[in-house]
């Protein structure tokens, strides 16, 4: 069955309403296209969420050393004690820092501002806080304590 264009007539015809016709299939194109970008998104996050929970301890550290990927979210639910203890072992800015950034999802920007400090200054106290998480869960897989 072919697709019938109700407004190729009206397109046709030189009349008034040509360019709102026009408008009007842009926004149509545009409502479609932003629909499915939504679905891909919510399929891209379902699959990510998948991945997460299986991933394992070396390909996490990888990942992890690369801060273009790090939720610590994605831990297994029996690691999520373990990360919660290993939160306690940082220092009181490097707790807010990362618990404001991963589970409350706010802007390296808005916490520089709500500690009054830079944005420079907040990544790297993240990283040094990463950086020191991740030798802590190390340690406790490695069966050290600190």
């Amino acid at each position: 069955m072919e697709k019938k264009d109700y407004f190729e007539d009206l397109l046709k015809e030189d009349n008034e309403f040509s360019d709102d016709i026009v408008f009007a299939r842009f926004i149509n194109f545009m409502k479609k296209s932003l629909l499915n970008k939504k679905i891909d998104y919510i399929r891209h996050q379902e699959y990510l969420t998948r991945k997460e929970k299986v991933i394992t301890h070396e390909e996490w550290s990888v990942l992890s050393n690369d801060d273009t990927f790090c939720s610590f979210l994605a831990f297994n639910s029996n690691n999520k004690h373990k990360l919660g203890d290993a939160i306690k072992h940082l220092t009181e800015r490097q707790q807010i820092i990362i618990i404001s950034y991963y589970y409350e999802k706010k802007t390296l920007k808005n916490i520089a501002d709500e500690l009054e400090s830079t944005v420079d200054c907040i990544a790297h106290s993240k990283q040094r806080a990463i950086t020191r998480l991740k030798k802590y869960m190390e340690d406790r897989s490695n069966g050290k304590s600190n």
